[in-house]
């Protein structure tokens, strides 16, 4: 700031007004000296000073010294927009003029920025084109290693002829770098790993494939075997169900058999006693003739009965054979016959032999069975 303009504005201070201005140099002096000499004024009037507002006089001093500073306070917004709309209309006239230099200076640089990123566009776009064609050459080898190593997917859970298909396949596949460019050499190095796992895959199908064959030929052997021994098994219960209804007949025709021999010989054995019957009453009718009291026999024989013989202590071997008994009597009796009146024979070779002892019960038991005849 120089000399005059310091007057200058020291001229202004000096002077009690509300003022704004540009001096020649481009300051800019603003001064409210009127407004803060009434605040000064007023400051020394009512600062810290309290009223009684429940008088009247206490409320009408205090509603004046309000009403006199919100005149200071309108009075000073006023002032500020009045010294402010010269500048601002000032401010319009160089934002106007700016612009429409702007716009001259626009119109020659627009086609020239637009050239330059009309190129910009061109390069980036070429560059994308380039970034593009690098990843689809990118994929299209990396797909092509993929193939290569979905052999050993499809190989998996195949048969050992579709892995040899796919081995024969797999042969043909072309890794060379005329085609798979760098990728060549990892496409080479994957191809024989799956080359590899391929004949690892194929043997264990093989293996497996020879292993169910002979499970299955096994598996056939007992269906044969256990079909065989199931035929067996029929044919034997056939046999013994065969066999089971010849024993049932056999014993059948053998129960029947001993029931007619059994009747037969009851026959026989009623027809001998009856002869027996009558030849003993055909000898006591002969006795009764030779004038024997056939009384006196019978009591003689049941005195007989009545008054066994002594028998020994101890009973001795059975020595009374069975045709002795028949001299002793005159007539014959079987051993059947004998035994139906409890008198059971041991036999002894071809002898049908008897107690000594039971001699006089057996001549008793066969008064009784003539008396009851």
């Amino acid at each position: 700031m120089n000399a005059n303009t310091t007057a200058e504005a020291d001229a202004v201070a000096a002077e009690v007004i509300d003022r704004a201005e540009v001096t020649s140099d481009g300051h800019v002096i603003v001064a409210y000296s009127r407004t803060e000499a009434a605040l000064a004024t007023l400051s020394a009037k009512y600062a810290g000073k309290t009223y009684d507002l429940t008088t009247t006089a206490g409320d009408k001093d205090a509603r004046a010294a309000r009403m006199e500073l919100v005149a200071l306070r309108t009075g000073l917004e006023a002032k500020r927009k009045e010294l402010k709309a010269p500048a601002m209309e000032f401010g319009k006239k160089i934002d106007a003029e700016a612009k429409r230099i702007t716009d001259q200076i626009k119109g020659l640089e627009d086609p020239i920025d637009a050239q330059i990123k009309a190129d910009e566009a061109r390069r980036e776009a070429e560059r994308e084109a380039k970034r593009r064609a690098e990843a689809a050459r990118v994929a299209k080898h990396e797909h092509a290693i993929g193939l290569i190593r979905g052999y050993v997917t499809s190989a998996i859970g195949s048969s050992s002829a579709h892995i040899r298909t796919l081995q024969e396949g797999l042969a043909t596949v072309d890794t060379s770098e005329a085609l798979l460019e760098e990728f060549s050499i990892t496409a080479a190095r994957v191809k024989a790993e799956v080359q590899a796992k391929l004949i690892e895959l194929h043997d264990a199908a093989a293996q497996g494939e020879a292993e169910a064959a002979r499970l299955a030929a096994e598996r056939e052997a007992q269906r044969q075997e256990a079909a065989r021994l199931a035929a067996q098994r029929a044919e034997l219960e056939a046999q013994q169900a065969e066999l089971r209804r010849a024993q049932e007949a056999m014993a059948k025709a053998q129960r029947e058999a001993a029931d007619a021999q059994r009747k037969a010989e009851e026959a026989r054995a009623a027809a001998q006693a009856e002869r027996d019957a009558q030849a003993i009453a055909d000898q006591l009718a002969a006795a009764k003739a030779r004038e024997v009291d056939a009384q006196a026999l019978a009591a003689a024989m049941v005195k007989g009965a009545a008054e066994p013989e002594q028998a020994p202590a101890a009973t001795p071997a059975p020595t009374l054979k069975l045709g002795d008994i028949n001299t002793r009597l005159g007539f014959v009796l079987t051993a059947d016959f004998l035994a139906s009146l409890g008198f059971t024979a041991v036999v002894e070779r071809n002898a049908r032999l008897f107690n000594e002892s039971d001699w006089g019960a057996i001549k008793a038991a066969l008064v009784t069975h003539i008396q009851k005849a």
